[in-house]
């Protein structure tokens, strides 16, 4: 009389016989397990035999409640992804614990300010502002913050950038610097300039209009140091976003600093930027040191104002600004910084100033 273990081993060897020719698949799996196959035999003859094994999370499923084991499924997924017997789709991760794919790149990669332009993010290109209190530039308090409210100067009538209302505004911030921290304001034109008022330093006592040309916005954070700014309903005219004072060495901390600007435009209007404000050329780009508050001196002793330009050389600028508190040098730039200003140099040439 044969016995049961022998009668098994004969049915296992008939069917790896049947399936020598072609690999094997979820369905003999099912068909030997239905059989009453143990677990040794079924893990033996994945082993020995090429498979074409699906492990989507639905053909698992179907597998344990067809009565199969937790090892003979998991020598079913080693063999599939082992790459034995013929092509089989890819492998489905079936750990819930595996880790979240890495944020896909955001749409810029440069700290500024963009725009949307013929279906493309555009820089929007910055504008010097000078920053003065009661009439006067306003002195640089501890560590070079300015405390309390100050009044923003930009030169021209409008912004050289218009946009249609209602736009949207791309920030990427420098690392550490919250969206938050960004102001934007409304411009009031003023005789051939916008001005502003706005606060920094963090004072705890505002003066009544020191706040009056801030402009409350909302953002989105769609990649990481990158947020969109929806502008809508804010009526057309003149608009800035002033970068936090911990994002440039000059910006709202001394005299000198940069303001995105930009022109809305009410939907349904022909208005253009003007074309008496014409866009400079890289070579025409100067920037005005302000002169200091007035002083009880003679008039002999009063310095001329101080004037930078892009091109300038490293000769010129030492001869008129001094020696730089100190330099820092990357690359092929050569970047001098002064208590109010940042200047950098290009094979001895003033490249760029803020």
């Amino acid at each position: 009389m044969k016995r049961p273990g022998t009668i098994a081993t004969a049915v296992a060897l008939c069917l790896a016989v049947c399936l020598a020719q072609t690999a094997l698949t979820n369905d003999a799996i099912l068909k030997m397990a239905k059989a009453g196959l143990g677990e040794e035999i079924l893990l033996s003859t994945i082993k020995a035999q090429p498979g074409r094994y699906t492990t989507t999370p639905d053909d698992l499923v179907a597998l344990k409640g067809a009565g199969v084991s937790d090892k003979v499924i998991a020598a079913m997924i080693e063999k599939a992804s082992s790459g034995a017997g013929a092509p089989v789709p890819a492998v489905v991760a079936v750990n819930p614990l595996a880790a979240a794919p890495k944020a896909a790149p955001g749409p810029v990669n440069e700290v500024g300010v963009y725009y949307m332009k013929n279906d493309a993010w555009t820089d929007l290109a910055p504008e010097v502002v000078n920053f003065k209190t009661g009439g006067v530039l306003k002195h640089v308090g501890t560590v070079g913050i300015v405390k309390g409210d100050i009044n923003g100067r930009v030169n021209g009538e409008h912004s050289r950038t218009a946009l249609m209302s209602p736009a949207i505004i791309l920030v990427y911030t420098p690392e550490g610097v919250a969206i938050t921290e960004y102001q934007l304001l409304r411009l009031r034109e003023s005789r051939d300039a916008r001005e502003f008022r706005t606060v920094t330093g963090g004072v705890m006592h505002v003066s009544g209009g020191a706040t009056r040309d801030l402009v409350q916005f909302e953002s989105r954070k769609t990649a990481p140091r990158t947020y969109e700014i929806a502008l809508p309903n804010l009526g057309a005219g003149e608009y800035g976003l002033l970068p936090p004072a911990g994002s440039d060495s000059a910006s709202s901390s001394g005299r000198i600093g940069k303001i995105y600007s930009f022109r809305l435009i009410s939907e349904g209007s022909n208005a253009a930027p003007p074309a008496t404000v014409p866009a400079p050329s890289p070579s025409e780009q100067v920037v005005q040191q302000p002169a200091q508050p007035a002083q009880p001196v003679e008039p002999a002793q009063q310095a001329e104002p101080v004037t930078i330009k892009i091109g300038d050389s490293t000769d010129r600028v030492v001869g008129s600004m001094g020696q730089p508190d100190r330099i820092a040098k990357v690359g092929n730039k050569d970047i001098y910084f002064y208590k109010d200003m940042k200047i950098t140099f290009v094979d001895g040439k003033v490249s760029d100033i803020q």
